[in-house]
């Protein structure tokens, strides 16, 4: 699963920016990540290599796709961080219900793609 991500959410306190300090700020893990480090992370969380990636590809254009619901994006997450720690030999050391917690309290919502859907979506 790839997220589109656009300019807007690399701007500083938007869209992905926002998570991934959040990420580097709220890390549950034993040892703190610095904010590259966590961007890294999101960047794979969101389908990517690298961040790298993550801007090049904003700058082309998202995906025509429809964005995943945000229950299978943080489902998604909790994989890629589960297996991270994992191949780090740190998944004994992080507890699985706070690495759940910690994915439930992304602000996944903040994303552009996650805005720009809610716009289209009629009111009921």
């Amino acid at each position: 699963m790839r997220i589109s991500i656009y300019p807007e959410d690399l701007i500083p306190q938007k869209g992905f920016k926002r998570i991934a300090k959040v990420l580097h700020r709220d890390w549950p893990g034993p040892d703190p990540v610095n904010l590259s480090a966590a961007r890294e992370m999101l960047a794979r969380c969101f389908g990517y290599k690298n961040y790298h990636d993550v801007s090049r590809s904003a700058y082309e254009g998202p995906e025509n796709a429809p964005p995943p619901e945000i229950a299978d994006l943080r489902a998604a997450i909790l994989i890629t961080l589960a297996n991270k720690l994992h191949t780090e030999s740190l998944s004994n050391s992080v507890d699985l219900e706070k690495l759940t917690a910690f994915v439930e309290s992304l602000p996944l919502n903040v994303l552009q793609t996650y805005r720009l859907s809610r716009a289209d979506r009629p009111e009921r």
